[in-house]
């Protein structure tokens, strides 16, 4: 029984390690999940934070045999709580993204999840309930108790576990940067439309509402001699309504540098909603895609710049993190041109 508490303990630590520091590498995709999940999106800063910290303060905890049963018992409450979470959006019709190891699992959530999140809990039950007074053995004890042969062995398989790994890793790389290749060559051969608007390309006038219902256009939303970024976003998308207060800033902060306008597809209700929340200004209600489609964005949050000039100043950005680096070379570079 010590060893079958030992193995459950150091199973469940790195779980949760794992997914602690994933969500830790991708904190806007965190923040997008949580609000995913129904959170206010005022919460989901601080708790992009705080749940990869408490994932990642238990799975320590839960090695040494003296903090391992109450660690357990953390770990048991929040899986709980991730459940319970999981259950209501699946009641209500609604599938978030996951998030729970990062970029790797931004997969709907659904059955296995919950298979997933049920023997987690199982482990931690079982630590809790058996391991209460006595948690088994700890890992060094364990471990200097067996013999040369069986730690060689343990070491041997650690060994090719983790080459297996790696060359899976590096097949997965290596496959993508062949697909990648295979698509520069469709498009150089014009076989297929190139994925996004070209540097230097006429941006695609179109047609859409204002939050007053009013018929809007390119040329009446940019201003003369100031770029103009279009953020992409959609009310169903937790990654999208986690990035509107930055989206907020950057038309109070970036006004004189950068005309910001949100083009957002849904219901011009749940958009307005949206909008006085973060208090949000140049918003559109684009049609059925009409002016994604125009620009060539495959989803969201995504943005592109049209230059001063009416032209296509960069390349598409995607997802959060990008669409935060864009602006930040863009405000840059205006008043690098400004300053002379």
């Amino acid at each position: 029984m010590d060893v079958a508490l030992l193995f459950a303990r150091v199973a469940l630590a790195v779980v949760l390690a794992a997914a602690g520091l994933a969500k830790l590498r991708d904190p806007a995709g965190a923040r997008g999940a949580i609000v995913g999940f129904g959170v206010a999106p005022a919460l989901a800063p601080a708790l992009a934070i705080a749940v990869p910290v408490a994932e990642l303060a238990i799975a320590v905890l839960l090695i040494p045999v003296v903090t391992a049963a109450w660690a357990a018992a953390a770990a048991l409450l929040l899986l709980a709580v991730f459940t319970g979470a999981i259950l209501v959006n699946l009641s209500r019709g609604r599938t978030p993204a996951c998030n729970c190891f990062g970029a790797a699992s931004r997969q709907p959530i659904g059955t296995r999840t919950l298979v997933r999140n049920g023997v987690l809990m199982a482990l931690a039950a079982f630590i809790v309930v058996v391991g209460w007074d006595d948690a088994g053995a700890g890992v060094l004890e364990w471990f200097t108790g067996l013999s040369t042969p069986v730690i060689a062995g343990i070491l041997l398989a650690a060994a090719f576990a983790l080459s297996v790994g790696l060359f899976a890793w590096l097949g997965r790389s290596s496959a993508r940067a062949v697909w990648d290749e295979d698509d520069e060559e469709e498009d150089v051969d014009g076989d297929d439309e190139p994925i996004a608007l070209p540097v230097g390309a006429t941006a695609p006038a179109f047609v859409a509402e204002d939050l007053d219902g009013n018929t809007v256009g390119l040329e009446s939303l940019r201003r003369a001699g100031v770029p103009t970024l279009l953020v992409f976003a959609d009310p169903s998308c937790g990654s999208c309504v986690a990035m509107l207060p930055d989206v907020a800033r950057w038309q109070r902060d970036l006004a004189a540098d950068l005309t910001v306008v949100v083009v957002s597809a849904g219901e011009a209700e749940e958009v307005r909603a949206e909008a006085d929340a973060h208090g949000l200004a140049g918003v559109v209600v684009q049609r059925e895609r009409s002016v994604s489609d125009a620009y060539r964005i495959g989803g969201t949050p995504a943005a592109i710049v049209v230059g001063a000039d009416g032209r296509i100043a960069v390349e598409e950005a995607e997802g959060a993190e990008e669409i935060d680096l864009l602006v930040r070379r863009e405000r840059w570079r205006v008043r690098a041109e400004r300053d002379g």
